[in-house]
This record gives C-alpha cells, structure tokens and sequence, in this order.
C-alpha cells in the first residue's frame, strides 16, 4: 500500500458518488469554466475504471435507504467488480471481464450474464462533445465529503426529457464521492453517498469472492445463442432530441413464456428501455404511468401487444416514446 493509500484507512473515503458540501478549500469556482468542468467529469470516468478501492456507500431512492459495500480492481487480467448489500436481503453481485454473477437468498437463485447491471453509480460519462448537446455542464465550485475535499460539477438538462445531476469528485483521486439525481425541479430523487473508502495500491483476489455461495439454489444462465431474431418492424417513429438506439434484442424471459422484445435508447447519459410482447387471454393490461423513486413506467395497447416503457428519465419522456411506438411492416 503506498503512503496515500495509508493515510485514506484513518480518514475513510468512497467510491464513484456522491456526499454533501464543504468549505472552499483551493480553487476559485470564480476562475472555474465549463471546460474545467468538463475535464474533470473525463478523469472521474477515467478514475472509476481504473483504480483499485474499497468502500462502504448509502444509497437513497424513494423512501429506501440501501447500505452497500464494494470492492473494485483494474489490473492486468482485466476489472473486476464487487457489489454486497449489508442491510435488508443479503444480495450480492460480482462483476469480471465475462460475467455478471447475482446472488438472490430471497429466491434462492442465482443468475449469471454477460450483461452489465444498473449500478447506483454512473460508471462513466460520455465524452463533453456529446454531452453538451443535451446538457449544460458547470462547475459549482469546492465541496467537502467525508472529510475529503471535492469539487462540485452541475450537469443540467436543456429540455424536459432527461434528468440532471450534481456530482462531488475527489480533488486527489477524481473518484466520485456523492451523485445527486435532479428531477425537472432539481429536486434530489436519488442521491449515493460513500461514508467510507479506501484507496489501494493492490486487491487481493479473495476479496471477490462471494459470501453467499449459492449452494441449493436455483442457477440460471443466460444463453446468448437462446436470443430470438428481432423483429424490425416494431419501431419508434419519433425520438426525444439527442436519443439513439443502442441495442435491441428479443427473447423469452422464462421457458414457454412469450418471447419479449427490447429496445433500448440512450443520450449517453440517460437511458431508456422498451419492452413489447404479446398480451395473453388473462394478462392484465398496462396503461398509463406509474412512478417508483427516480423510475418512471409507461405502458400502453399496440395490436394486442403490451409496451412498457421504463427509464430514470422525467415521465414525459417515457410518454414520449410509448405513444410514438409503432408496427410499420
């Protein structure tokens, strides 16, 4: 462990979020510019991917209050990734160059895939050429968490379709310390506080391992040879300004089931799914629009098929895409 390494164990430190402000400590948010800000968003997502630490993070959406605990390393095999909640069910997930290993006791089941899961944290963020189409980015000056200083940087949306944010990063380390997600009103409705992090020299590899072994549960895999062909005539005739499509696929989410399919749109930032599958004889339709915490959900009826719309995005959005979907042979 080298000596900064050392001297984070006595004053505890975070991982990739988020905590609250602080006294001005060494740089004039009056000299600051976007294109600071910006420069710093670039080394944070830098900094997330490639350091080695260890931390203990709250994490807040509606009225829950999750305590997690990670661990995350970048060497030569490649990065690895672990995610273990410490209050409410014992979940458990570990990440590595080819896998995604989830634990459930609740279900006692366990799933393996190759995709990434939806972490609290944003891993990265787009490069400033992209961003500043849909988002004005800006530095808000010093801030102090956990007894580290930070530097505050604004991310706020030019319209109505996408959330905003406020992230604390780490003066030394560029780390993210605190993530604030703003809605229309710049409102918190999710915020990821680290109240203890470390920063290492070197992760041993049994820090990987997991606590719950899975023994007696259920182990499902996902098989990338059981994804059906999409079919292309689903489509979205008309976009929020700034989404694309990223990924679309289609297959069935349980044996015998409907196959479903998924698209998916993002500004690089904000990202937004569609699910489309088949209603059966005694399925219950979802219309309309729902909200949990920073999660809004939209559904509606298209030719006997259900679409839901699911995103951390204002309701608008979701709307938005929902009624512009469309079967168009």
């Amino acid at each position: 462990m080298h000596r900064r390494a050392a001297r984070r164990t006595t004053a505890p430190r975070t991982w990739r979020v988020w905590l609250a402000l602080g006294p001005a400590l060494a740089l004039s948010a009056a000299g600051a510019t976007a294109g600071d800000a910006r420069h710093w968003l670039d080394r944070m997502s830098t900094a997330m991917q490639t350091l080695n630490y260890q931390g203990t993070f709250v994490y807040m959406h509606g009225s829950e209050i999750e305590t997690m605990r990670i661990v995350h390393s970048r060497d030569e095999s490649g990065e690895r990734e672990r995610l273990l909640s410490l209050n409410g069910e014992a979940r458990e997930v570990i990440r590595d160059n080819n896998s995604v290993t989830c634990i459930w006791p609740g279900t006692r089941s366990v799933t393996v895939s190759k995709a990434r899961p939806r972490t609290p944290f944003p891993a990265t963020i787009p490069e400033a050429a992209r961003l500043g189409k849909n988002y004005r980015i800006s530095d808000h000056g010093e801030g102090r968490i956990a007894g580290l200083p930070a530097r505050v940087i604004g991310i706020e949306p030019l319209d109505g379709f996408r959330y905003g944010y406020r992230l604390w990063l780490d003066r030394e380390t560029d780390l993210l310390l605190r993530s604030d997600l703003l809605d229309e009103q710049g409102r918190p409705v999710e915020q990821v506080m680290f109240t203890e992090l470390q920063v290492l020299e070197h992760i041993p590899a049994d820090r990987f391992k997991p606590i719950l072994t899975g023994t007696g549960y259920t182990w499902v895999t996902e098989d990338s040879d059981a994804q059906l062909a999409p079919d292309p005539m689903w489509k979205v005739k008309r976009l929020p300004p700034g989404y694309a499509m990223t990924r679309r696929d289609k297959k069935p989410m349980m044996p015998h089931d409907n196959a479903v399919e998924h698209l998916v749109y993002s500004d690089g930032l904000a990202t937004v799914s569609v699910f489309i599958e088949p209603l059966g004889e005694d399925q219950q339709r979802l219309e309309g629009g729902s909200r949990m915490g920073a999660v809004n959900v939209y559904g509606t009826v298209e030719r006997d098929y259900q679409i839901t719309v699911v995103g951390e995005v204002p309701a608008a959005t979701v709307e938005y895409i929902a009624q512009a979907v469309v079967y168009n042979p």
